[in-house]
Parts: C-alpha cells; sequence; structure tokens
C-alpha cells in the first residue's frame, strides 16, 4: 500500500517537472494536489534549513533568500501546473483572472481545483 501511493507520488512529481513549461493538456486532481504537496514540504523544508544555517553560521546570513529562489524558481512550473487543472475541468482558462478578486478570488480558485475532471473539452 505504501509503496504503491509512493509510485503515484513519484510520478506525479516527475509529471510535474516534466510537463513545467508545457500550457497543453491537463492535470488530474491527485497528480495536481501530490505536486502541491511536493512544493510545501520542500519549501518548509529549504526553510528551515536556511533558518538553521543563518542561525548557526553568522558569515552565511544570506542564506535566508534560498527559499525565495526556490520558489521563484517553481513559479512558472506552478502556474503551468494551474492552467493544466483548469482545463482538466472542463472550464475556460478565464476562469484563472479570478485570482486577482482579493480574498474571494484564491477561495474560488481553491474550489475550482476541487473540481472533478471532465473529458470533454471546449475549444479555447
Amino acid at each position: 500500500m505504501l509503496s504503491r501511493l509512493y509510485s503515484i507520488f513519484t510520478t506525479a512529481v516527475r509529471g510535474f517537472f516534466a510537463n513545467a513549461f508545457n500550457f497543453k493538456g491537463t492535470t488530474s486532481r491527485n497528480e495536481f494536489w501530490s505536486a502541491i504537496l511536493f512544493i510545501i514540504v520542500s519549501t518548509l523544508t529549504l526553510s528551515i534549513i536556511a533558518l538553521l544555517i543563518t542561525l548557526n553560521i553568522p558569515l552565511l546570513h544570506d542564506a535566508y533568500y534560498i527559499p525565495d529562489v526556490y520558489s521563484l524558481l517553481l513559479l512558472v512550473p506552478s502556474i503551468t501546473l494551474l492552467v493544466r487543472r483548469v482545463r482538466d475541468t472542463g472550464l475556460s482558462l478565464w476562469w484563472l483572472t479570478v485570482y486577482f478578486i482579493p480574498i474571494i478570488g484564491i477561495i474560488m480558485l481553491f474550489i475550482i481545483v476541487l473540481m472533478p475532471s471532465k473529458r470533454i473539452f471546449p475549444l479555447f
């Protein structure tokens, strides 16, 4: 059971990096949430490591920039992941613009990525 979950997770993370600049296609809920979990865990891990380095080695006081640089490197792959997930729900990509509505937009996008997949895609 655990090996199956590990296999699913590693496949999803490999797919995340393999499709880092691919705006075409779709991403299932499983692949999406596995990639998001990887992003959160890896960013938290890097943040803790950077904090420990900054506190223990005074010469490396700029180590706290490491998680910021890492987050910037994952910005475009994260956007492409979200685009493919919205496309998988069967919605228009214009729904991504709701992100710019304060508070409500983030809640709406969260609901959108929770929606089940639809295998009929509209023409864009």
